[in-house]
Order: structure tokens, then sequence, then C-alpha cells
């Protein structure tokens, strides 16, 4: 039987930019309605009949999630870019698959700006979800900019994937 060795494997940009668009959009949606949940919930606590331990305890859960979640969101979005980069500069590829990973690449910011718009659409209800908006720092940040981002992020997949020195 043969072995295959990494550089053999012909996965590229593409999936790995389409892999940061799922994730990031994902992520961002998840953690912006569990934490509305706290939120609701925080605010259900405050307004009981509960003792005032409970509702310092709950109220200090509501401060530390923001923080952790938000900043655990960017962390996992720029270790995924860097496991990217990481592969793709193990992957040998030919410079001209390069024009199918520059259409692919406006196809997937199409569909970004998309989802951008969605959750922007969804962050900026009326009511108790824009106010949740406020609290996060990261989530906002990157999918405000999301288009962006995936401009930048495909880009660098494609310098790590097409413009390595073959030895």
């Amino acid at each position: 039987m043969r072995k295959r060795s990494l550089k053999s494997c012909k996965r590229g940009a593409v999936t790995d930019t389409l892999a940061v668009l799922v994730f990031g959009v994902l992520l961002s949606f998840t953690l912006f309605i569990i934490g509305g949940v706290v939120f609701t919930i925080d605010d259900g606590v405050q307004s009981s009949n509960l003792d005032q331990v409970g509702k310092d305890h709950f109220s200090n859960f509501r401060n530390v999630y923001v923080p952790v979640f938000d900043t655990g969101f960017f962390v996992l979005m720029m270790g995924l870019i860097i496991g990217g980069v990481t592969g793709l500069f193990i992957i040998e590829s030919h410079p001209v698959l390069a024009v199918a990973s520059w259409i692919a690449l406006g196809i997937m910011v199409f569909i970004g700006a998309v989802f951008a718009n969605a959750f922007s659409d969804f962050a900026n209800t009326p009511g108790t979800i824009s106010s949740w908006l406020d609290e996060f720092t990261f989530i906002p940040l990157v999918m405000g900019h999301f288009v962006e981002f995936l401009i930048i992020v495909g880009l660098i997949f494609m310098i790590a994937l097409y413009a390595k020195v073959n030895t």
C-alpha cells in the first residue's frame, strides 16, 4: 500500500476560507444568543424575591460571561486562521488554481456579506437584543467588518498556498 504525504493532499484556500466563514457566523450567533439568555435570566433574578447573595452570584456570572466568551470568540477565530495558514503552507499547489481561488473568494465574500447583514439585522432588532450588543466587544467588531475580514483572511490563505518557494 502506497503512503500519501501531506503535500499530496490538494486541499486549499477555498475550503479553509469557507471554514472561517461558517465558523465565524455560527459562533457569533450562538454566543450572542446565549449571552441574551444569560442577560434575560439575570434581569429576572435581579427583579425576583431571592436573597441578595443569589442575586450577587448571578450578577457576577453575567459580568464574567461576556469577557470570557467574547475573548474566546476572538482567540478561536485567530487560532483557526493560524491553523489554516500553517496547513496551507505545507500543501503543494499549482499557481493555475489561483484563478479558481479568486472566483471562490468572490463568492464567499458575497455570502459573507449576506451573513453580516443577517447578523446586523438580528443584533439591531429594537428592544432588548440591541442592548445586548453593547456588552460584547469582539463579536460586533468582527461581524461589523465581516466582509473585510473575509477578504483579508482569504488573501492571507492564498498567499500561504501559492507564494511558496519550491526547493
